[in-house]
């Protein structure tokens, strides 16, 4: 193994939270979160889209909820079939 040089790790300030592909159950719309972990966090994950009218708008919210040491996090929108 060669020695190419120091290494440096660099943090950021705020958590990483990375969002897995949304499912759909037939009832509506999930999302799950994943994180390192760390103390309990409570976000509010946002459904952005177009509207009926193609305005693109807020078309949901919904809490998620991160019990402390949690790496993994749901989140369920209700949504009406034209906006899934």
């Amino acid at each position: 193994m060669s020695q190419t040089g120091p290494v440096q790790v660099f943090e950021p300030e705020t958590p990483v939270i990375a969002l897995a592909p949304a499912t759909f159950d037939g009832e509506g719309v999930h999302v799950t979160a994943r994180r390192i972990g760390g103390p309990a966090q409570t976000l509010t994950l946002l459904a952005v889209g177009r509207d009926p009218a193609g305005a693109q708008r807020d078309l949901a919210r919904a809490p998620l909820s991160f019990e402390a040491g949690a790496t993994s996090a749901e989140a369920s929108f209700d949504l009406p079939p034209e906006l899934r």
